[in-house]
């Protein structure tokens, strides 16, 4: 009985671990090497990978990497050249936080517009438009938090909270957004990093899953009960 005991409680234990969602934090190099195995691949259109170090000295993003397309107007970053970067999901993934950089306000960086992206999510298109030097408006959901201004000497880096609710996703792709009579080097950007979970097991299926455990237990313990009433 003891032992049937730590082997219901260890599946109990189990059960519980998979349905918890799994967190994960993706960079700018995980991109760059095609992916995490077992959470996601990703692929890039119009060139190689690139990483770009921000060379904005004013905040402490100075020298972080983010991930664009090595050729084009602009190495390491998405231009209007073609280019785009694709992140697809081994499984559902609801993002908790996007965060793209070197999108500046126009006259900053030699950019003739205020940049703009556009991601689409599950094919569905979403823009995020810089508006000022640390206000930017984005169509989806949540919030846009500036975390270095769009101006020279700064990075131009965004975060954008709980991008699409609660909706999960299987995958984004990334790309410049043409602005009025903007050029190929405007409206380019780069990706910082990415965070989210994966969708946990739903709570159906963990429920089914205690009853079985319980009914196996049930019947385990019958056929104690029965074997110990023989021998008495």
């Amino acid at each position: 009985m003891k032992n049937f005991m730590a082997i219901l409680m260890a599946m109990l234990f189990l059960l519980g671990m998979i349905v918890e969602a799994q967190a994960a934090l993706i960079t700018a190099e995980d991109i760059k090497n095609g992916g995490i195995s077992g959470l996601f691949t990703s692929s890039a259109l119009g060139g190689s990978f690139a990483l770009k170090a921000m060379r904005g000295s004013g905040d402490a993003y100075y020298k972080q990497d983010v991930v664009g397309i090595e050729s084009g107007e602009v190495s390491g970053e998405i231009d209007l050249d073609g280019e785009s970067i694709t992140i697809t999901f081994t499984k559902p993934f609801i993002l908790s936080d996007l965060e793209l950089g070197l999108l500046f306000k126009s006259g900053n960086r030699s950019d003739t517009v205020n940049e703009k992206a556009k991601i689409v999510a599950d094919g569905i298109a979403y823009y995020f438009e810089v508006t000022d030097s640390t206000t930017a408006n984005w169509t989806g959901s949540g919030s846009v938090n500036n975390l270095s201004p769009g101006l020279n000497g700064y990075n131009g880096l965004w975060q954008i909270s709980n991008p699409f609710g609660d909706t999960p996703v299987s995958k984004l792709e990334f790309y410049a957004v043409q602005q009025g009579s903007g050029g190929h080097a405007d409206s380019d950007f780069g990706i910082y990093q990415v965070q989210g979970a994966v969708v946990p097991i739903p709570s159906t299926i963990l429920l089914l899953g205690s009853g079985l455990i319980g009914a196996f237990g049930l019947r385990k313990i019958k056929k104690e009960w029965k074997r110990n009433e023989k021998t008495s």
